[in-house]
């Protein structure tokens, strides 16, 4: 492998070491230099130690002295007196440099030896440890003892990302999306923000409301997500105005501060912050006269001036202007080539002030000018090899790198008026639909692809490209999204 950097015009040129230079794999995972100055390298393949000029293999070894068959090493860390710590797939060790070994840490524990774990952050004379499902585990790096924080017994498989930021860790699980926050006073404080008794239904859509506070709908009832993991389940049989049939689709707020119900048999509901009923819409009526099928009504969304957005499925757009008390319908939208379509609309991105994205299903993004009254077509002339976006799932603003579009053919990016298609050879499948994606940072994003969780990176020069995470195979994820700034995943 060649590895070649362009700095202020001139080519600089690394020295690239491989597996005949005595690298156990060519693909590394984690690389860590100790307080001696010997840098540790881990592969899918063991651990190798590199003292400048040589390099030395170890391997996780099993109960008969044979080396196991997971070798997979994850995570390294160091701590100020040379020890070096290792997360792997056969549980954690440490290097004995006596006796040249890597030595299982938890060696006689029942529920932690051998246990997939990965270490979290190491403190002057601790190191913390996540060790699913036994919880977390803090090593006095002194005396070798443990302290032990349970976190739930039903926790079966986790993906692991812990994003220090001002001391706090994130760790999203199957079942749980933990927030870690660690202090010196007080250990480990967990917060659990959890979604109870689903009972089978299914995800529909999620509303912040506050800093504090998410709303999210399933089919059949509405749940309260608080910042401190109190979570609040509303029947739809325990709120009185609505029949017990009532199906929510889609949520929207307004400028009051009112939370809006959209459901497909019964029309909107319009409730206060303590979810009072103040108005029930049945029908838009538009200033031409015709109307707006409530039931058609597909998604809601209030861009930054308080105008209420509505998508639908057939019928065009229905715009409620934050100052007019009229309805304004939009049955067709131009399809760039002279004509006019029937746009199903999925999904409202807005950048700036004056722009609002429409993501359809049947026929791509459009974009809307509020400020001129202009709307436009984005295949009209962003065509790229003959492809035509056609079903949008999902839009995301990435300010300087670009729009990031998600649709049934996959990943694009839209920059500069250029549409670009993102390499999704990874995912070994020839159609990669893009359901979801949220932002973990400037360039890092996590996509849903196929119902599988990637992850989305943008090197220093803005070029994209989109790698594996260790969330557990053979799971349908449904849901990506985000709360508080923290990323949720349901399964």
């Amino acid at each position: 492998m060649a590895v070649h950097f362009l700095l202020s015009g001139s080519e600089y040129q690394v020295i690239n070491y491989n597996v005949e230079d005595g690298l156990s794999q060519s693909s590394v995972q984690a690389l860590n230099m100790d307080v001696f100055g010997y840098l540790w390298i881990s592969t899918g393949d063991g651990l190798t130690c590199f003292d400048g000029r040589t390099f030395s293999r170890y391997y996780v070894r099993g109960t008969d002295g044979n080396a196991s068959l997971s070798n997979s090493i994850r995570h390294l860390i160091s701590d100020s007196t040379g020890n070096l710590w290792v997360g792997s797939d056969f549980g954690l060790l440490y290097f004995d440099r006596s006796k040249q070994l890597l030595v299982p840490a938890f060696q006689g524990i029942s529920d932690l030896s051998g246990k997939p774990c990965l270490p979290l952050f190491l403190e002057e004379d601790s190191l913390s440890v996540l060790v699913p499902p036994a919880g977390i585990i803090t090593i006095n790096l002194s005396d070798k003892k443990i302290h032990r924080q349970t976190l739930r017994q039903d926790i079966k498989g986790l993906e692991i990302n812990p994003i220090r930021k001002n001391e706090k860790w994130l760790i999203v699980s199957l079942l749980d999306v933990l927030k870690l926050e660690h202090t010196y006073e007080k250990g480990i404080v967990q917060t659990h923000y959890r979604i109870t008794d689903l009972m089978g239904e299914s995800h529909r859509a999620f509303l912040p409301l506050t800093p504090n506070r998410t709303l999210f709908a399933t089919s059949g009832a509405l749940h309260m997500l608080y910042a401190s993991g109190k979570t609040e389940r509303m029947d739809v049989s325990s709120l009185s105005f609505l029949p017990e049939n009532t199906r929510i689709h889609a949520l929207a707020n307004d400028n009051s501060g009112n939370i809006w119900l959209l459901t497909s048999n019964y029309g909107i509901y319009i409730l206060d912050h303590d979810f009072n009923l103040q108005n029930q819409i049945v029908g838009l009526s538009a200033q031409d006269g015709s109307q707006v099928p409530v039931e058609a009504i597909t998604t809601g969304f209030t861009d930054k001036q308080g105008n209420i957005w509505f998508g639908t499925d057939g019928h065009g757009l229905a715009l409620l202007p934050a100052r007019k008390p009229l309805f304004t319908k939009v049955n067709r939208l131009p399809d760039g080539n002279g004509g006019s379509l029937v746009p199903f609309v999925r999904s409202f991105l807005e950048t700036g002030r004056d722009t609002l994205w429409i993501g359809t299903y049947n026929a791509g993004i459009f974009g809307w000018n509020k400020k001129q009254g202009v709307i436009f077509h984005l295949n009209n002339g962003l065509q790229y090899g003959g492809f035509t976006f056609g079903d949008v799932y999902c839009m995301l603003d990435a300010g300087r790198l670009g729009m990031l579009t998600g649709t049934a053919n996959g990943l694009w990016i839209l920059k500069n008026g250029k549409l670009k298609p993102v390499d999704l050879s990874i995912t070994q499948n020839s159609i990669n639909k893009v359901a979801n994606i949220v932002n973990e940072s400037d360039s890092s994003y996590l996509l849903r692809i196929n119902n599988r969780i990637f992850r989305l990176i943008f090197d220093e020069n803005g070029n994209p490209e989109v790698i594996n995470t260790s969330f557990p195979a053979g799971i349908s994820y449904e849901l990506l999204t985000r709360l508080n700034g923290e990323v949720l995943i349901f399964s």
